[in-house]
């Protein structure tokens, strides 16, 4: 439709002022991600930033992650394939850096585990930030179409606990790819936009004690999941 491309121009010249942050690791040679040991790449679809619909754009999404793990039988509580308090975030930049564990045990790989959740009391575990559509005509445009944009974000403070099935092999001197993928359309597509508080500055906000917040943490716990690439 082409309200998508005049959303994508829009939001792209009116995002949300997003909270500036790092991404994970560094990105190896040429964006490849580094052989040897267990690599966990994130990606998102639909790709981020970017349209989620014609009516909603993702200009930004940033989780705290407590705790990821990689579980191996090998040695489920093993710390060489454990990472903590650190930030993942999709954004300008593209998605976040792999995550790599070179000394990662050989054996079989059967999930990763991701806690996301503030490093401290009173602080964010993940933020999204994106433009909604506030009018269902394919027609709209000019002075209207600028109206009709609003721009919104999600804040939360409780962590959530994610399981990721997979089953990857991880032999002697190979390497084994764990892939995860952010999957944020049915998160994003359940709000009721029209229920949201709007503050001042005309942002929709939906936070930790909006009534639809339990139903999107419910949604979200469920949007990482396994994106398999065969292995190396």
């Amino acid at each position: 439709m082409r309200t998508i491309g005049v959303l994508l121009v829009f939001a792209a010249c009116n995002q949300v002022d997003s909270v500036g942050l790092d991404a994970a690791g560094d990105a190896a040679p040429d964006g490849e991600p580094p052989a040897g040991g267990v690599v966990v790449p994130w990606s998102a679809r639909p790709s981020l930033p970017g349209a989620l619909s014609d009516r909603i754009y993702i200009s930004g999404a940033t989780f705290q992650i407590a705790h990821l793990q990689v579980v191996g039988d090998a040695g489920p509580g093993d710390e060489r394939t454990t990472r903590s308090d650190y930030q993942i975030a999709w954004g300008g930049g593209g998605p976040p850096a792999p995550e790599t564990f070179p000394d990662a045990p050989v054996g079989v790989y059967s999930q990763a585990t991701i806690q996301i959740g503030s490093p401290g009391i009173g602080q964010w575990a993940y933020t999204i930030d994106g433009t909604w559509l506030d009018d269902d005509d394919d027609d709209v445009r000019g002075s209207a179409l600028k109206e009709a944009l609003k721009p919104f974000r999600i804040v939360d403070y409780q962590r959530i606990d994610v399981t990721v099935a997979c089953d990857n092999i991880l032999a002697a001197g190979g390497s084994a790819m764990v892939p995860i993928r952010l999957a944020l359309l049915d998160v994003i597509a359940g709000i009721n936009f029209d229920l949201l508080f709007e503050d001042p500055n005309g942002v929709l906000l939906l936070g930790p004690g909006d009534p639809q917040m339990p139903a999107l943490r419910t949604r979200l716990a469920h949007a990482f999941v396994s994106d398999r690439v065969p292995l190396q």
